[in-house]
């Protein structure tokens, strides 16, 4: 004949089952969370690229001592092209006060058309680099589209793991000295 368990046994069990499940649950949701690649606080790596697109190489003297916004993106990514509205409003409020946006893209020569298509297409306006994989890679960038913001100490002040959005990323940037 089977024991009957105690109420307090039962309880016990369930208890645990539960627990087991909410813990492989927020495994599972953290493996799906985004990361925002390179840290806070770490510098910025140099921008290696093999070519820029709507402009010349930007000089160390148009980047020192400014905030700038990473923009990793590809022409043949729809997430991209969904965020360029939101970053092409702010470049408009914000280039005037001094902060850079620029976007790295790993494609190659050989995607020059696409990636003319996509910036047209979209309106982005702003230097865009190609062939910018080693970039990217020292950014921990694991999906597009990714930005960071990048403090005028040329150090990474936001990224997308970070708790604040994108925009308030860029103010506090600029407020800080």
């Amino acid at each position: 004949m089977p024991q009957k368990s105690s109420p307090q046994a039962s309880f016990f069990k369930g208890l645990l089952v539960v627990l087991g499940a909410m813990g492989i649950f927020s495994l599972l949701m953290r493996s799906h969370q985004p990361d925002g690649g390179r840290a806070v606080g770490t510098p910025m790596p140099p921008i290696q690229v093999t070519g820029w697109l709507n402009g010349d190489a930007p000089t160390p003297a148009e980047l020192g001592g400014k905030v700038l916004v990473i923009d990793a993106w590809a022409s043949w990514c729809g997430p991209c092209r969904r965020k360029a509205p939101e970053m092409i409003l702010l470049h408009e409020k914000y280039q005037p006060q001094g902060v850079e946006f620029i976007g790295l893209s790993m494609e190659t020569a050989e995607e020059l058309e696409a990636m003319h298509a996509f910036l047209k297409q979209t309106g982005i306006g702003w230097k865009n680099g190609y062939g910018a994989e080693q970039t990217l890679r020292d950014l921990g960038a694991s999906y597009i589209p990714m930005v960071w913001v990048v403090d005028r100490q040329n150090k990474i002040a936001w990224n997308q793991a970070s708790p604040e959005s994108l925009e308030q990323g860029i103010r506090q940037a600029l407020a800080a000295p």
